[in-house]
């Protein structure tokens, strides 16, 4: 039966130059496999691909994990959620280790909880078995990546190529306003690794999402919905506090309920003041001049 089976299949997909096709390996011997899917009865099925390139010594290896299992699948949906990039009703479930990894703290919450359901049913006691074997699977085969990012965030620090570990989508990220320098908070939905076509340096660049105002509506009353906005974060050297990034999850500000508070504050006073009801605004602000740059200025009520 598809996905029951509490193990890992590692599958390998070697490029032969010499005959341009790819060969399946099932370990050291070629996988047989029938028609349909010869994995389907392992809960997860580790897929690598080796493509040797002809200016390179050694092949580039991308590994993705199949998710064969209904109640992995079931937790992957509940607790990494809607994710650019995952479709939890495709077939085969492909997600990138590094997925897995960002979420991992997520899952063992997960786990802990249905650990402790008392008279679980038979459903949750799958499930409370499939998460298991994938935590320890996870601990077990990536290691090295899990026990640096544990060691850095322990203490507040991460290194530049271990940023993906703490940019997880869905999370609330702490920023200021680049022109007000006013504290701001925005969604992250995805982050991506890219390097600048000019400098060749490497950087991350954050795919956020804000409540903005909509100007547009026909409606007299002012209408609240989704702005999008780019972030970045420059190469860096060494493990830096994560606190000292221009953009880092709002979790590790120094004050973190303090400016929670400020920020939601904010929030309800700015709608409050939409329209019109600008004019009775007090604060830093800033206008765009002829050439549309944008303009810092000091916002104070005349007195009537």
């Amino acid at each position: 039966m598809r996905g029951t089976l509490c193990e890992a299949k590692i599958v390998d997909n070697i490029y032969d130059p010499d005959n341009r096709v790819w060969v399946v390996k099932d370990g050291l011997q070629t996988a047989q496999k029938d028609k349909t899917d010869g994995y389907e009865a392992y809960a997860l099925v580790v897929n690598r691909k080796f493509d040797q390139s002809s200016d390179s010594a050694t092949p580039t290896i991308t590994t993705t994990i199949h998710i064969n299992s209904f109640w992995l699948k079931d937790v992957g949906k509940s607790v990494i959620g809607e994710v650019q990039g995952v479709s939890w009703t495709v077939k085969p479930l492909a997600l990138d280790p590094h997925v897995f990894i960002a979420f991992l703290p997520a899952l063992r919450d997960r786990l802990t909880s249905l650990k402790n359901i008392t008279n679980k049913s038979e459903d949750e006691e799958t499930k409370t078995a499939h998460l298991t074997f994938l935590i320890k699977f996870l601990n077990t085969n990536y290691a090295h990546d899990i026990g640096p990012i544990e060691s850095l965030t322990q203490h507040g620090q991460i290194t530049f190529n271990l940023l993906w570990a703490i940019l997880v989508p869905g999370v609330i990220l702490y920023t200021k306003c680049a022109i007000t320098r006013e504290p701001r908070a925005v969604r992250l939905i995805k982050a991506e690794r890219e390097i600048h076509w000019r400098t060749r340096i490497p950087f991350w660049n954050l795919f956020c999402r804000y409540v903005d105002v909509n100007r547009t509506s026909s409606s007299s009353d002012t209408q609240f919905g989704f702005a999008q906005m780019e972030l970045t974060i420059s190469e860096f050297e060494g493990a830096v506090p994560i606190n000292s990034l221009p953009v880092y999850p709002i979790k590790w500000y120094p004050k973190v309920e303090v400016v929670k508070e400020q920020l939601s504050d904010r929030g309800k006073k700015w709608s409050t003041l939409a329209g019109i009801r600008h004019r009775y605004y007090s604060g830093i602000a800033f206008r765009f001049d002829e050439h549309d740059r944008p303009i810092k200025v000091l916002v104070s009520i005349a007195p009537f």
